[in-house]
């Protein structure tokens, strides 16, 4: 189908303006807009049966990122492609749109590099011990950063917030920083941020996983049929 095609090739060049400089050439979304809706227009018929369907769940997600807007909680590409996929986005069917299904898949994906991230500072904090010096906190906070945070680094600082503060000579870690809006400053180095990741690439795989099994709601239950 032409909206899965034009889809996965936009979010595939985003994915990678997103990795390689974290700065998406606008003409992407505007392209993806435009192609869905010429698409929504041709296939009047399809569109208004569509909305006539999954109208409360466009809102919902409409509702959702809103607040990642106001809140700050997303970068601004990352809400254009959410925004350009509900305009472009009305295959596969099933309980939920295709846009909330990709909302949903790429946001579990994002939580899922928390782990992993959590691996990469135990080996850092094991290869360099001097990263945790002068913390004057208890072993549970510790543990928290270093699942929620990360020591400095190039790659992670962009958008990232600073994660520590030093009092007295004793450093402390603001775990909150965790749940702080993208910054616009860049933080130094030596210092504990609170990283931010890419999230076109996880948009892209959540729309595959989408058109590939289907809505969550959707798969879940077949999961469950299955399960003895």
């Amino acid at each position: 189908m032409l909206e899965v095609l034009v889809a996965i090739t936009s979010l595939s060049v985003a994915s990678y303006y997103d990795l390689r400089y974290r700065l998406i050439p606008d003409e992407i979304w505007v392209f993806m807009g435009i192609v869905g809706l010429l698409l929504r227009i041709f296939y009047l018929d399809s569109t208004i049966s569509y909305l006539e369907s999954y109208l409360l769940f466009l809102l919902i997600l409409i509702v959702l990122l809103l607040m990642e807007w106001i809140l700050s909680s997303s970068g601004e590409a990352d809400l254009l492609a959410f925004a350009s996929l509900s305009v472009l986005s009305s295959w596969p069917p099933g309980f939920l749109p295709p846009p909330l299904s990709t909302y949903i898949y790429s946001k579990i994906l994002a939580v899922l590099v928390i782990p992993f991230q959590a691996l990469i500072n135990i080996y850092r904090v094991i290869r360099r011990p001097e990263l945790l010096e002068r913390f004057d906190e208890p072993i549970w906070r510790k543990l928290l950063a270093i699942i929620l945070l990360s020591p400095y680094s190039k790659a992670l600082s962009y958008g990232a917030s600073i994660a520590e503060t030093e009092i007295e000579g004793r450093r402390k870690f603001i775990l909150r920083a965790a749940l702080s809006p993208i910054s616009e400053v860049e933080p130094p180095e030596g210092k504990w941020i609170a990283p931010t990741y890419p999230m076109v690439p996880f948009i892209l795989l959540g729309y595959l996983i989408t058109i590939c099994v289907g809505d969550p709601i959707s798969l879940l239950y077949q999961l469950l049929r299955l399960s003895p």
